[in-house]
């Protein structure tokens, strides 16, 4: 009786927008799909958006994302101009063990949630599984279902070209409120920024290398947001559902070339990431060092200038005793009689 009453609270709230309490039940069988379960079975909270599976042990974490989906998917739907489409499945994982089994294909080391939008699945570690100080996990959760709600929106335009990754990875780090100091702190851990072409169609696997791939993705578009407004990226997204190349869709949402854009973001850093790399050299030289050459330095560039000062003044002394010499002959011609003209009418010889 509860899940058919689940059902119809579902489909009223897909109807007509109110919202409703999820239904809380044991579930020991595993759920109607392919995704295995953990060894003690799946503990299920119906919620109004997301179906949440997870451990018994994590009862009270899976009745908070099922709630926080609820207000989450529509909120996302509507930053991003899309479809809010169907119920999502979401799978807490109580081990890392757990976590890599349950999905179709093998996740990075270092992922805390993933996603696959043509099933409408989110796979999240719980936190038994993460390491200490980490994100949030409503936060992976809303990095995740902006990614299940772009690749149902970009689907829509399917026989288009392929969405960048760098757009994917921008947009749901920059829509799960993912873009602040850590981002910058990220970018300056290395000498240089990726280009934008190297992060089009993969990622790296190295973590170091995925962490600087997914700040450059998102301190760009937002930069974009910056300078052309919300609106910006909700028509990019909009243009790439229809199956535009990025490059168009960019020119469409901003009037800009990619590589204008590019460029300009990149000049941004330029001055940051050189002084990153200066105070870099100057932790491996060692203060002392660096005091040392900078002393030397000074002491070089002292003496240049004192040379300089008094090449000046010799040139100065030059340029005045020829000024004088040249004063005093013309003193003297002016001086000098001039030669006996004859008085007008007068005879000679």
């Amino acid at each position: 009786m509860r899940p058919l009453v689940a059902l119809l609270l579902f489909l009223w709230h897909v109807a007509w927008g109110a919202p409703a309490s999820p239904s809380w039940r044991s579930a020991p069988e595993p759920p109607p799909d392919t995704v295995a379960a953990p060894s003690g079975g799946w503990w299920v909270e119906d919620g109004l958006w997301a179906r949440v599976y997870a451990s018994e042990d994590d009862r009270e974490l899976a009745r908070n994302l099922a709630d926080h989906a609820a207000t989450a998917v529509p909120r996302l739907a509507a930053a991003l101009g899309v479809p809010a489409g169907r119920a999502l499945s979401i799978y807490v994982a109580p081990t890392a063990e757990d976590f890599a089994r349950m999905q179709p294909g093998l996740p990075p080391e270092w992922a805390d949630g993933t996603a696959w939008p043509s099933r409408g699945w989110i796979f999240l570690r719980a936190p038994s599984a993460r390491p200490v100080d980490t994100t949030p996990l409503t936060t992976v959760l809303d990095h995740e279902i902006v990614h299940v709600l772009l690749g149902h929106a970009f689907r829509d335009g399917a026989g288009g070209p392929p969405v960048p990754r760098w757009l994917q990875e921008g947009l749901a780090r920059l829509y799960a409120g993912e873009l602040g100091p850590d981002t910058a702190h990220t970018l300056l851990e290395r000498a240089g920024l990726p280009s934008l072409a190297s992060i089009t169609r993969t990622f790296p696997q190295d973590a170091l290398d995925a962490r600087i791939a997914y700040a450059a993705a998102t301190d760009f578009l937002g930069r974009l947001r910056q300078d052309h407004g919300e609106s910006s990226l909700r028509t990019l997204i909009r243009a790439m559902a229809e199956g535009r190349a990025a490059p168009d869709a960019l020119r469409l949402a901003t009037g800009e070339e990619l590589a204008t854009l590019e460029a300009r973001w990149r000049a941004d850093w330029a001055a940051p990431l050189a002084w990153h790399r200066a105070l870099e050299w100057a932790e491996a030289l060692g203060w002392p060092t660096l005091a040392g050459l900078l002393a030397f330095g000074w002491v070089r560039k002292a003496r240049r200038t004192r040379r300089t000062l008094a090449r000046w003044e010799r040139e100065e002394a030059l340029a005045d005793a020829l000024a004088a010499i040249a004063a005093e002959r013309r003193a003297a011609e002016e001086a000098r009689p001039g030669p006996f003209l004859p008085l007008p009418g007068a005879s000679t010889g």
